[in-house]
């Protein structure tokens, strides 16, 4: 029969042993968190087809941190979400309050204007609203603080004011001289996480 005291020495010892196994844990590689996420909806008898974006782990709008896996937005156009613990690996269906988190659309990085690929589309950054004449001023003021954020936070900063015929001014994204760029959705989901513009609409300028 093992003695008490030596009997806690082993239980000791066995508790820092699996501290010490956790502490030593590898970081959830990105191969690791698509496997959760397909696992949650393989038990969920969910069909949303492949991952197409995975972002590593950051704190987000529910305790602790989480991987964003994200497959095919659905039929309805709704985004489909995966979060991944970091540290337990569980996974969960992102809830109704969080806000997705969107990939960097990154600027390149020389001295030369910022360019994106041409195209016929330009982002109507308020939807259908637009600025006063008398407030043409701050229009601009609003344009450079897009601008700016989107420089700290990965977008091409394209943001500019487009004068109506009455002199109202309209915020704008992607005009670029003489022709507008490709349509990214990414873009009104930056708007949308990033700043106080929930509501945007692309326009087709060859329409």
């Amino acid at each position: 029969m093992v003695p008490a005291p030596f009997r806690a020495g082993l239980f000791t010892a066995a508790i820092l042993l699996s501290a010490g196994c956790e502490a030593s844990r590898p970081p959830l590689s990105r191969a690791q968190a698509i496997s959760s996420a397909d696992s949650l909806l393989l038990r969920e008898h969910e069909v949303w087809g492949n991952a197409i974006e995975v972002q590593p782990a950051s704190t987000v709008a529910v305790d602790g941190q989480w991987w964003q896996v994200r497959y095919p937005d659905a039929p309805n156009g709704k985004i489909r979400l995966i979060l991944v613990d970091e540290d337990t690996r569980w996974a969960r269906f992102a809830p109704p309050e969080y806000v997705a988190r969107v990939t960097a659309l990154h600027a390149p990085r020389t001295a030369a204007p910022v360019r994106a690929d041409p195209g016929p589309w330009i982002l109507l950054v308020q939807g259908a609203a637009s600025y006063s004449a008398e407030k043409r001023t701050q229009a601009e003021i609003d344009v450079n603080t897009l601008n700016t954020l989107a420089q700290r936070t990965g977008l091409l900063p394209l943001f500019s004011v487009r004068a109506g015929n009455d002199a109202t001014a309209t915020i704008i994204w992607g005009w670029q001289g003489e022709h507008g760029t490709v349509r990214d959705e990414k873009v009104r989901e930056w708007l949308a996480a990033r700043t106080q513009y929930q509501a945007s609409r692309w326009v087709d300028l060859t329409e």
